[in-house]
């Protein structure tokens, strides 16, 4: 707690200052509230693949993001070419 003792100080200064400590304290404890967000990240850059239409393709993209908890638990993909599609629930193209 923020105590003015100063006696040369005016009175309505003091408050000024107590509403201000008092309005730190309260932004303080709001921030100290906010939930953490876990963003995934890029570990390592996808390389490119070839494949050949009516060849199986599989791709195993687990160890190319990470998250703080490394228990990213959804995949998915867009702009990816007719055909071909990820199975989120086992992290494969």
């Amino acid at each position: 707690m923020f105590k003015f003792n100063i006696p040369d100080v005016p009175e309505n200064l003091k408050n000024y200052f107590s509403r201000q400590a008092d309005s730190l304290r309260r932004l303080r404890n709001n921030l100290l509230n906010i939930p953490f967000v876990k963003l995934p990240h890029v570990v390592a850059e996808i390389p490119d693949k070839e494949t050949f239409v009516g060849v199986e393709f599989n791709l195993d993209v687990s160890n190319n993001f990470g998250d703080l908890d490394n228990n990213i638990n959804r995949y998915n993909a867009s702009g990816l070419p007719e055909g071909l599609t990820i199975n989120s629930s086992v992290r494969l193209v």
